[in-house]
């Protein structure tokens, strides 16, 4: 898990989960430890985040820890979604 392109409160939230512990919680803990995390000690105030169409597991991770989705784009020449949260 990784924070990059960190600037003016915000930063893009990027992830990976083995596909040998996928399914078991960890993608959807691991997203809300850093959402406080970045927060609380880095002071961000929004979150964003992109996700392919084909990978509905990670989409489901991000909305159930408060991201929104807000456009469509391509992502690695794949149909994707962005995503917002807003830290509070």
């Amino acid at each position: 898990m990784n924070l990059f392109r960190v600037a003016g409160g915000s930063a893009e939230l990027g992830y990976r989960i083995a596909q040998k512990a996928a399914g078991q919680g960890l993608a959807t803990a691991i997203v809300r430890q850093m959402r406080e995390l970045a927060a609380t000690e880095y002071g961000l105030t929004r979150l964003s985040a992109r996700v392919t169409l084909d990978n509905p597991a990670s989409r489901k991770v991000l909305e159930h820890n408060g991201f929104v989705a807000v456009g469509e784009l391509t992502l690695n020449d794949k149909p994707a979604i962005s995503y917002i949260c807003e830290l509070q």
